[in-house]
């Protein structure tokens, strides 16, 4: 697949954008009045490439990940998710200074199709394809992502400086009677909650893909 070029109005680089996707090594570039801009991530929750607000994605609570759906269509592989596109993430993440291990988070219905055959004839399922991946060392099923055609994966770099779990309250044991003194009952108690992490220059070691 040749070069493919779209452009698009960004109100955070303040008008037209010119977005060229290179196929051979999955990166992207963008380009303003003849010139290459600086990727822009700091975006509150607004995604990169299309600007848009979507609260509806639990997913989406970082302001620095990468969004990838525009490139995704300038792939011009429809809903297919593939190992291909795992490298684009990789390249992603690495362009950010990023360089690994990667854990690969996929909906429920993503991993079962990863068991299928890479191509025909294979030996080879996608997912072992995937997992050959230089840095990729998991590939984890999630019910929090969404599937199907219009699904969401998501790569992680999962190192204390891209997410850590900030821990308000040890785990604690909390007893106490009912029925007289004849039952014991019991519950955990613990307040833990992952943080996301990014650098000074507003990079994240989490790529977020959607198809």
């Amino acid at each position: 697949m040749s070069e493919a070029t779209i452009r698009e109005n960004h109100e955070l680089y303040g008008g037209e954008v010119v977005i060229e996707y290179l196929p051979k090594s999955h990166y992207y570039y963008l380009i303003k009045d003849g010139k290459t801009l600086e990727k822009k991530k700091r975006l509150s929750g607004v995604t990169t490439f299309t600007g848009q607000l979507d609260k509806s994605k639990p997913l989406m609570i970082w302001a620095t990940r990468l969004f990838t759906s525009t490139v995704k269509e300038l792939m011009g592989d429809g809903a297919k998710f593939s190992k291909d596109d795992v490298l684009s993430m990789v390249t992603a993440l690495v362009g950010d200074n990023m360089y690994g291990p990667y854990w690969l988070y996929v909906p429920t219905d993503y991993f079962v199709a990863l068991g299928d055959d890479f191509k025909s004839n294979s030996d080879k399922t996608t997912m072992q394809r995937i997992l050959e991946i230089p840095g990729v060392e998991q590939v984890k099923a999630s019910s929090n992502l969404t599937g199907g055609a219009s699904g969401e994966v998501v790569l992680v770099q999962p190192t204390r400086d891209v997410v850590d779990l900030v821990i308000g309250a040890q785990p604690t044991t909390v007893q106490w009677e009912t029925e007289g003194g004849m039952v014991s009952n019991f519950k955990v108690l613990s307040i833990m909650i992952p943080r996301i992490k990014s650098d000074a220059n507003s990079q994240s070691g989490i790529a977020h893909y959607s198809v």
